[in-house]
């Protein structure tokens, strides 16, 4: 709302998306943007489906969307042409 970037993930630093079902209050602590005890940040405004990136480097990001599934095939796609993967 402010202009303000929160969250950077280069596409270069994608390894993997995929999709698991996130609690808020369970694994962060309540909505928004936070990080659990495991170092994983989460962008979580709700329970249920979130897409979960992987970075090159081990790290994850955890983002809860509308259509998980259809964003996780997305990125994939999109880290597939830039890693140079047919």
């Amino acid at each position: 709302a402010l202009g303000v970037t929160v969250l950077h993930l280069p596409i270069e630093e994608l390894a993997e998306a995929d999709v698991v079902d996130v609690d808020p209050f369970w694994e962060f602590g309540g909505w928004g943007l936070r990080v659990d005890a495991a170092g994983r940040t989460g962008l979580v405004t709700r329970r249920g489906p979130a897409v979960r990136i992987r970075r090159g480097d081990g790290s994850e990001v955890l983002v809860t969307l509308g259509d998980s599934h259809a964003a996780a095939a997305t990125l994939n796609s999109l880290a597939d042409r830039a890693h140079g993967t047919p």
